[in-house]
């Protein structure tokens, strides 16, 4: 049996168009990666190494922070004190470390951030430009995370 070339030709024109009722196939832009969830509540870090040991509980409620940090070195003075500040856009925590030590009571500014089950904390040169017992960095974009805390059940 021979197919008419006109009807072969009026079938690929019946195949390759499309009716005006069919809407225009368009690429969709690929949406942003949604930024990861925001995990409220309460948490706790710690960090032993020998018979020192640094132990810090976190808040978290929004940007909000709220907290506590003893820091317990051996046989030597330790510091325990609240931890209170924000979450940053980038996600780091600035906190005001508010603390006894030594008989002494010092404010020390904190940064730390959290990454899956540790908490990082930025360690770098601290200074107390007003001389009013409050320490700051030096300059903090200097600083680094070395201080790693893994997290732990909270008493």
């Amino acid at each position: 049996m021979r197919t008419s070339p006109i009807l072969f030709l009026a079938a690929i024109a019946l195949f390759s168009c499309s009716s005006p009722e069919e809407p225009a196939t368009t690429l969709e832009p690929t949406p942003e990666p949604a930024p990861p969830a925001v995990v409220e509540g309460r948490f706790c870090f710690l960090h032993a190494l020998n018979k020192d040991s640094t132990f810090v509980q976190l808040t978290l409620a929004g940007d909000s922070i709220t907290g506590t940090m003893r820091w317990r070195p051996w046989e030597k003075d330790g510091a325990t004190g609240t931890l209170a500040g924000i979450r940053t856009a980038a996600g780091e925590f600035d906190l005001v470390y508010d603390y006894m030590i030594e008989g002494q009571r010092q404010t020390e500014t904190k940064v730390m951030k959290r990454e899956g089950s540790l908490l990082w904390i930025k360690t770098g040169e601290l200074l107390d430009p007003n001389n009013d017992g409050h320490l700051r960095y030096a300059d903090v974009s200097k600083a680094s995370y070395t201080q790693q805390l893994a997290s732990v059940p909270c008493p």
